[in-house]
């Protein structure tokens, strides 16, 4: 039953999986003979039963649905035909037989309502797409880019200039830089316009008849900058007056208990109010795997660094003292037994005021001299400063960063110029060198910029190759250096404040941020392994997920699982000679027969595709999907 497209209000059953029935109403009832007509589709009216019948398929195999009528409507050839749009559920699906078309409606209350006009054409689809290259400042240039490499492997007549910025490969229907199929141009988004079936039903349920995700390569050779992304839901507001049918029953609050609900979108909020920054209305939560060693700032430092870096005084343990720290224990326990059975105390007090003494020469309390910053506490103000030192607490934080970010022009560039004449002149072995070397090239690169100062506040991380992270709504981050798959919601928005000379928003972003403080490791996400060579990530959000394909040198075919929502399939590394599709592509499109580095697929939803490397050939590829 691959074949079929399930309706959007239920999915059918397995043909295979229903109760045998041997015979229905309207059909022979030779037992095992094939069925004339050759595709059945029906629904039962509010119930959602359905009967279907492949091509080719013996009557005992059909579940009853219920009754029907049989029509044959003036169809057109297309592999399957879905309803653009259903009336409780009762016109369901159908598919093309070999002898021309059939169409099978029940019995519900709004069959009359089918017309061929009502009728969606979807078809078998795997196709090649040209994606759009994005030339920022931040990009490397020429040939050095992996964006640009991939692009011209795909499109060997593509010009690359050695000096221009290769930054971002956009894959995906986004207005900004949409992709379009190779062999015919038409615009991606506008053939799934004319056939929203495949995208699958539950992308069409959750999200409409639009692709969901943005799938990108970064090539990133200077800062990004500090940012966040809004969210899509911030909770619920009571309104006076009903706006649109998008009342907030459904998310479990009782109608009496306000005239009307509204949810708050974040998003749509700062999308009405500048619609010329914020040009989405979507979300942008997004996910990042490192293609090479890849180095971001990423969430707020744990309490005790970010205290460290403010010249908080810490607890500070000599590496002998676990092992010390046993034996302190016994002896003062001892001294205090002896104190207690003693009769004569001034003896067993001084020893045990040595012991006390032992304990406290392993414990320091230390300054750090080498990490504090006093250009920092300068530039957000000592009060925000030792606030937070006394009271390391989110709501602290916000103030010490919102000081930060706010200071005057003039004392940004002092501080700035304090601390970097005070690192040119610190010992290499002083303090942290990587942080160190960090602020001397985010300061060559922004001079007098705030944002230079967030080193301190923010984790710094590298992924290794096939590393991931995810990055939900409101966490602040910059992306450093180094080349990554990226994969998010289909937006655009981005809150910036510090890192670049673009608008920078910051009442916004200090606003909207979470200040939840954790190490950098907590970053980090994990994928699933789904079989020898595809590792999925799925992160806690349903516009996508992505698998990390990779087919070592000698296996001679791998086939890639049908998924229930459209795909898109890049390849990084490596070839495959031979490329073979089920069910078989439409023949109005161009078919995919090989693949090589660069190659972009678009798959639709339930289609698989089987191919064989190149002898001698590790391919290694992306696919970005929705797991619903």
């Amino acid at each position: 039953m691959k074949n079929f497209v399930a309706p959007i209000t239920c999915r059918p059953p397995s043909v295979q999986n229903g109760p045998r029935h041997p015979s229905v109403d309207g059909i022979p009832k030779e037992e095992e003979a094939p069925i004339l007509g050759d595709i059945l589709a029906l629904g039962k009216g509010s119930q959602g039963r359905m009967l279907l019948a492949d091509q080719g398929a013996k009557r005992s195999q059909i579940s009853r649905g219920g009754n029907y009528n049989m029509s044959q409507p003036a169809v057109s050839s297309s592999t399957f035909i879905e309803l653009s749009r259903l009336w409780g559920g009762d016109i369901l699906t159908l598919g093309k037989g070999s002898q021309g078309r059939m169409l099978l409606a029940d019995q519900g209350p709004s069959a009359h309502k089918l017309a061929e006009g009502q009728l969606q054409h979807v078809t078998a689809t795997v196709m090649e797409l040209e994606c759009a290259v994005q030339k920022y400042a931040w990009g490397v240039r020429g040939l050095k880019s992996s964006v640009a490499q991939l692009a011209k492997a795909a499109s060997p007549d593509m010009e690359v200039s050695e000096d221009e910025p290769f930054a971002e490969l956009w894959m995906g229907t986004h207005s900004s830089g949409p992709s379009v199929i190779k062999g015919t141009g038409e615009v991606l988004s506008h053939y799934i316009r004319r056939h929203p079936g495949v995208l699958g039903t539950p992308v069409i349920q959750t999200f409409g008849e639009q692709l969901p995700f943005l799938f990108k390569v970064l090539s990133v050779n200077q800062a990004l900058s500090i940012q966040a992304h809004p969210n899509k839901f911030d909770g619920w507001t009571a309104v006076k007056t009903k706006p649109t049918v998008r009342c907030a029953a459904a998310a479990g609050l009782r109608t009496d208990q306000f005239s009307f609900v509204w949810p708050i979108s974040h998003a749509e909020e700062l999308h009405q109010e500048r619609p010329d920054v914020y040009k989405d209305p979507n979300h942008k939560p997004e996910m990042t795997i490192a293609l090479t060693p890849f180095q971001a700032l990423c969430g707020f430092r744990p309490a005790q660094e970010i205290s460290k870096h403010l010249g908080g005084i810490v607890l500070c343990l000599d590496r002998d003292y676990q092992l010390n720290l046993g034996l302190h224990s016994e002896r003062l326990t001892s001294g205090l037994h002896d104190l207690a059975t003693s009769n004569s105390c001034s003896g067993q007090l001084l020893a045990f005021c040595r012991h006390i003494d032992d304990v406290l020469k392993d414990i320091k309390l230390s300054k750090h001299s080498d990490h504090e910053l006093p250009e920092l506490q300068q530039v957000m103000s000592e009060e925000a400063a030792n606030a937070f030192i006394q009271e390391p607490t989110e709501a602290n934080l916000k103030k010490c960063f919102s000081a930060m970010m706010n200071a005057s022009k003039d004392s940004v560039e002092s501080a700035l110029s304090d601390l970097l004449a005070r690192l040119s002149e610190m010992d290499s072995t002083s303090g942290d060198e990587l942080l160190r070397d960090l602020f001397m090239t985010l300061h060559d690169k922004y001079p007098g910029d705030v944002g230079c100062f967030s080193i301190y506040l923010l984790n710094y991380l590298t992924l290794q190759p096939g590393q991931a992270m995810f990055l939900g709504p409101n966490i602040i981050h910059a992306y450093l250096n180094g080349d990554c798959i990226e994969c998010m919601a289909c937006s655009d928005n981005v809150v910036r404040a510090g890192l670049t000379p673009k608008y920078q928003d910051v009442e916004t972003l200090v606003s909207m941020l979470d200040y939840t403080m954790m190490p950098a490791e907590s970053r980090n996400f994990e994928g699933f392994k789904m079989d020898n060579y595809t590792i999925l990530y799925n992160p806690p959000v349903l516009d996508f997920a992505v698998d990390m394909i990779e087919v070592p040198s000698g296996v001679e075919q791998y086939t890639l699982r049908p998924v229930e929502s459209a795909s898109i399939v890049l390849v990084v590394e490596g070839d495959a000679n031979k490329v073979e599709v089920s069910p078989p592509t439409s023949g109005e499109l161009p078919q995919v027969t090989s693949l090589q580095r660069g190659s972009v697929i678009f798959l639709a939803a339930d289609q698989s595709i089987t191919f064989r490397p190149t002898s001698g050939s590790r391919l290694l590829a992306f696919r970005a999907l929705c797991v619903l």
